[in-house]
Protein backbone atom coordinates (compact mmCIF):
# COMPACT_ATOMS: atom_id res chain seq x y z
CA UNK A 1 0.00 0.00 0.00
CA UNK A 2 2.85 2.55 0.87
CA UNK A 3 2.01 5.52 2.91
CA UNK A 4 -1.05 6.98 0.81
CA UNK A 5 -3.75 5.47 -1.35
CA UNK A 6 -6.26 7.79 -3.13
CA UNK A 7 -8.60 6.98 -5.47
CA UNK A 8 -8.51 7.26 -9.40
CA UNK A 9 -11.58 7.74 -11.34
CA UNK A 10 -15.53 8.03 -11.16
CA UNK A 11 -18.29 6.00 -9.79
CA UNK A 12 -16.60 3.38 -8.06
CA UNK A 13 -18.22 0.12 -6.87
CA UNK A 14 -19.65 0.76 -2.99
CA UNK A 15 -17.32 -2.56 -2.08
CA UNK A 16 -14.67 -0.70 -3.46
CA UNK A 17 -15.82 2.88 -2.39
CA UNK A 18 -16.23 1.87 1.50
CA UNK A 19 -13.40 0.20 1.77
CA UNK A 20 -11.45 3.65 0.57
CA UNK A 21 -13.62 5.30 3.43
CA UNK A 22 -12.54 3.07 6.07
CA UNK A 23 -9.20 3.13 5.57
CA UNK A 24 -9.29 6.96 5.22
CA UNK A 25 -11.13 7.50 8.39
CA UNK A 26 -9.48 7.24 11.61
CA UNK A 27 -11.14 6.54 15.21
CA UNK A 28 -9.88 9.55 17.83
CA UNK A 29 -9.74 7.88 21.32
CA UNK A 30 -8.93 8.60 24.81
CA UNK A 31 -6.68 6.25 26.61
CA UNK A 32 -7.82 5.32 30.09
CA UNK A 33 -8.90 2.45 31.90
CA UNK A 34 -11.35 1.89 29.29
CA UNK A 35 -10.44 2.40 25.43
CA UNK A 36 -12.90 4.49 23.76
CA UNK A 37 -13.82 6.14 20.60
CA UNK A 38 -15.40 9.86 21.26
CA UNK A 39 -14.68 11.15 17.50
CA UNK A 40 -13.94 10.56 13.81
CA UNK A 41 -11.57 12.40 11.67
CA UNK A 42 -10.16 11.47 8.19
CA UNK A 43 -6.80 12.11 6.19
CA UNK A 44 -6.60 14.73 3.62
CA UNK A 45 -2.56 14.06 2.89
CA UNK A 46 0.26 11.95 4.11
CA UNK A 47 0.23 13.85 7.47
CA UNK A 48 -2.81 15.77 8.01
CA UNK A 49 -6.00 14.72 8.91
CA UNK A 50 -9.63 16.90 9.83
CA UNK A 51 -12.16 16.69 11.91
CA UNK A 52 -14.51 18.55 14.09
CA UNK A 53 -13.33 21.61 15.90
CA UNK A 54 -15.27 20.46 19.04
CA UNK A 55 -13.76 16.98 19.28
CA UNK A 56 -10.59 18.58 19.82
CA UNK A 57 -10.89 22.09 21.03
CA UNK A 58 -13.15 23.47 23.27
CA UNK A 59 -11.13 25.94 24.63
CA UNK A 60 -11.98 29.44 23.58
CA UNK A 61 -8.64 30.39 23.90
CA UNK A 62 -7.30 27.39 21.66
CA UNK A 63 -5.24 24.43 22.51
CA UNK A 64 -3.01 24.51 19.58
CA UNK A 65 0.10 22.10 19.49
CA UNK A 66 -1.93 19.75 22.07
CA UNK A 67 -2.13 15.59 21.50
CA UNK A 68 -4.89 14.03 19.82
CA UNK A 69 -4.50 9.90 20.11
CA UNK A 70 -6.64 8.25 17.01
CA UNK A 71 -6.40 4.83 15.89
CA UNK A 72 -6.50 2.96 11.90
CA UNK A 73 -9.26 1.05 10.42
CA UNK A 74 -6.53 -1.54 10.24
CA UNK A 75 -6.91 -2.22 14.38
CA UNK A 76 -10.39 -2.85 14.15
CA UNK A 77 -11.75 -6.24 14.79
CA UNK A 78 -15.51 -5.84 14.93
CA UNK A 79 -14.95 -6.45 19.15
CA UNK A 80 -18.39 -5.23 21.41
CA UNK A 81 -17.39 -3.60 23.29
CA UNK A 82 -14.25 -2.39 22.18
CA UNK A 83 -11.03 -4.35 22.64
CA UNK A 84 -7.97 -2.48 23.12
CA UNK A 85 -6.09 -1.79 20.00
CA UNK A 86 -2.15 -2.91 19.46
CA UNK A 87 -1.12 0.63 17.95
CA UNK A 88 -2.13 3.32 18.98
CA UNK A 89 -0.91 7.18 17.28
CA UNK A 90 -0.51 10.41 18.18
CA UNK A 91 -1.07 13.99 15.95
CA UNK A 92 -0.56 17.61 16.79
CA UNK A 93 -3.67 20.44 16.52
CA UNK A 94 -2.02 22.90 14.02
CA UNK A 95 -4.92 24.61 13.02
CA UNK A 96 -8.50 25.26 14.62
CA UNK A 97 -11.41 27.64 13.97
CA UNK A 98 -13.95 27.60 16.43
CA UNK A 99 -16.67 29.81 13.71
CA UNK A 100 -16.50 26.75 11.39
CA UNK A 101 -15.90 24.29 13.97
CA UNK A 102 -12.98 22.92 11.75
CA UNK A 103 -9.76 21.64 13.20
CA UNK A 104 -6.25 20.24 11.46
CA UNK A 105 -4.26 17.58 13.10
CA UNK A 106 -0.78 16.37 11.63
CA UNK A 107 0.34 13.17 12.35
CA UNK A 108 3.47 12.59 13.98
CA UNK A 109 3.96 9.07 13.61
CA UNK A 110 3.96 7.62 10.03
CA UNK A 111 0.76 5.73 9.35
CA UNK A 112 -0.61 3.84 6.18
CA UNK A 113 -3.61 5.17 4.95
CA UNK A 114 -5.92 6.22 2.34
CA UNK A 115 -6.61 9.42 2.09
CA UNK A 116 -9.68 11.75 0.87
CA UNK A 117 -9.83 14.04 -1.91
CA UNK A 118 -11.95 17.74 -1.63
CA UNK A 119 -14.37 18.37 -4.16
CA UNK A 120 -13.38 20.91 -6.05
CA UNK A 121 -17.03 21.63 -7.81
CA UNK A 122 -20.00 23.02 -6.37
CA UNK A 123 -22.43 20.38 -4.40
CA UNK A 124 -25.96 20.35 -6.13
CA UNK A 125 -29.21 19.76 -3.61
CA UNK A 126 -29.67 15.96 -4.05
CA UNK A 127 -26.12 14.71 -4.32
CA UNK A 128 -26.04 11.46 -2.90
CA UNK A 129 -23.10 10.99 -0.26
CA UNK A 130 -21.42 8.63 1.57
CA UNK A 131 -19.91 8.24 5.47
CA UNK A 132 -18.06 6.24 7.82
CA UNK A 133 -18.51 6.99 11.12
CA UNK A 134 -17.87 5.92 14.51
CA UNK A 135 -21.71 6.33 16.05
CA UNK A 136 -22.07 5.28 20.24
CA UNK A 137 -18.91 3.91 19.27
CA UNK A 138 -19.86 1.51 16.82
CA UNK A 139 -16.70 1.77 15.04
CA UNK A 140 -16.22 1.50 10.90
CA UNK A 141 -20.30 2.35 10.50
CA UNK A 142 -21.62 2.70 6.65
CA UNK A 143 -24.00 4.87 5.96
CA UNK A 144 -25.58 6.99 3.03
CA UNK A 145 -27.66 10.02 2.44
CA UNK A 146 -28.62 12.87 0.25
CA UNK A 147 -28.31 16.70 0.38
CA UNK A 148 -31.22 18.12 1.44
CA UNK A 149 -30.00 21.70 0.78
CA UNK A 150 -27.22 24.25 1.13
CA UNK A 151 -27.55 26.15 4.88
CA UNK A 152 -25.71 29.26 5.92
CA UNK A 153 -26.68 30.52 9.43
CA UNK A 154 -25.84 33.84 10.14
CA UNK A 155 -23.05 34.76 13.09
CA UNK A 156 -24.15 38.29 14.11
CA UNK A 157 -20.84 38.28 16.44
CA UNK A 158 -18.89 37.88 13.42
CA UNK A 159 -20.57 39.78 10.93
CA UNK A 160 -20.88 36.94 8.84
CA UNK A 161 -22.25 33.35 7.73
CA UNK A 162 -21.69 29.53 8.25
CA UNK A 163 -21.96 27.56 5.47
CA UNK A 164 -23.20 23.95 5.64
CA UNK A 165 -24.73 21.02 4.31
CA UNK A 166 -28.24 20.25 5.69
CA UNK A 167 -27.61 16.38 4.97
CA UNK A 168 -30.36 12.82 5.34
CA UNK A 169 -28.00 10.79 7.80
CA UNK A 170 -27.93 11.10 11.38
CA UNK A 171 -25.17 12.42 13.50
CA UNK A 172 -24.68 10.93 16.91
CA UNK A 173 -21.64 10.73 19.65
CA UNK A 174 -18.21 9.34 17.53
CA UNK A 175 -19.85 10.45 14.26
CA UNK A 176 -18.88 14.33 14.62
CA UNK A 177 -15.91 15.01 12.77
CA UNK A 178 -15.88 12.52 10.08
CA UNK A 179 -16.54 13.23 6.17
CA UNK A 180 -19.09 13.11 3.63
CA UNK A 181 -18.08 12.19 0.49
CA UNK A 182 -20.08 11.66 -3.14
CA UNK A 183 -19.77 8.29 -5.41
CA UNK A 184 -16.20 9.61 -6.35
CA UNK A 185 -14.90 9.95 -2.48
CA UNK A 186 -14.69 13.89 -2.83
CA UNK A 187 -15.29 15.46 0.66
CA UNK A 188 -18.24 17.22 0.58
CA UNK A 189 -18.65 18.52 4.22
CA UNK A 190 -17.63 17.30 8.22
CA UNK A 191 -20.21 16.40 10.34
CA UNK A 192 -20.28 18.70 12.97
CA UNK A 193 -23.92 19.39 14.60
CA UNK A 194 -27.78 18.39 14.87
CA UNK A 195 -30.98 19.24 16.24
CA UNK A 196 -31.55 16.71 18.18
CA UNK A 197 -35.32 17.39 18.96
CA UNK A 198 -36.03 17.44 15.16
CA UNK A 199 -34.76 14.00 13.63
CA UNK A 200 -33.00 13.98 10.44
CA UNK A 201 -31.55 17.78 10.88
CA UNK A 202 -28.54 16.94 10.74
CA UNK A 203 -25.68 19.75 9.35
CA UNK A 204 -21.92 19.38 8.02
CA UNK A 205 -19.65 22.02 7.27
CA UNK A 206 -19.48 22.75 3.97
CA UNK A 207 -16.24 21.56 2.07
CA UNK A 208 -15.80 24.97 0.95
CA UNK A 209 -15.40 26.35 4.71
CA UNK A 210 -12.14 23.31 4.87
CA UNK A 211 -10.52 24.40 2.05
CA UNK A 212 -10.61 28.18 3.56
CA UNK A 213 -8.84 27.23 6.71
CA UNK A 214 -6.53 24.94 4.33
CA UNK A 215 -5.11 27.47 2.26
CA UNK A 216 -4.81 30.33 5.27
CA UNK A 217 -2.67 27.52 6.95
CA UNK A 218 -1.08 26.85 3.66
CA UNK A 219 -1.83 23.20 4.30
CA UNK A 220 -1.05 21.49 1.16
CA UNK A 221 -4.02 19.01 1.03
CA UNK A 222 -4.80 15.85 -1.71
Amino acid sequence: MGCCVALQGSNYPNAQLIDHLNRSTVQLVEESDEYFTYCSAFWISEYYLATARHCVDNDDDGKLNSIVTFTTYDEFDNAWPESEPKNVYSAILVASRKLTDIAILKSIDDVDHHMLQIRETSVPVGTEVHIVSHPKSMEYSYMKGLVSQIREFDVPDNNTVLKTLHITSLINKGSSGCAATDSNGEVVGISSFSWKNIPGMSFWIHKDELIKILDEENIKYY
